[in-house]
């Protein structure tokens, strides 16, 4: 159920379904690691930004852009790198070469992973910055 939910997310409900490499992402079950990874760094960063760091200066929208740009190229680079290690392996077992190409399949699913993550920690901003005493106004100052 929960591998289902996570693969519909990454498949944009069907929107971004690529034959083949997305059947094999969902039956090696490669989307739940990539999940946990990108819920793992929102809330690490997000975290320390508004509660560890927590400068005066930075209490800025670009330095919060940073940060939230940080994050979302590290999903990036663990979504290509994950889902290209993980289909790798299932068919260098089977003595097969990797169908996939990285524009065709690999760059579109990591585009995926960075938008979600964008857009995730932004969520995840809003609920925690009231606590922090001098970024808790951004992204918005």
């Amino acid at each position: 159920m929960i591998q289902d939910f996570i693969a519909n997310i990454y498949e944009l409900w069907g929107g971004a379904y690529f034959e083949g490499f997305s059947d094999d992402m969902y039956d090696i079950n490669a989307y739940l690691p990539i999940f946990l990874w990108m819920i793992i760094s929102i809330v690490i960063v997000s975290v320390s930004y508004y509660y560890i760091v927590n400068h005066p200066r930075l209490n800025r929208w670009y330095w919060w852009g940073a940060f939230n740009l940080a994050t979302s190229l590290l999903n990036f680079a663990i979504g290509w790198g994950i889902s290209h290690g993980k289909l790798f392996d299932l068919y260098y077992e089977q003595n097969l070469d990797l169908p996939y190409y990285g524009m065709t399949e690999f760059f579109p699913f990591a585009c995926i992973c960075f938008c979600w993550t964008f857009v995730l920690f932004f969520v995840f901003s809003m609920i925690i910055k009231w606590g922090s005493k001098n970024c808790k106004h951004s992204p918005f100052l």
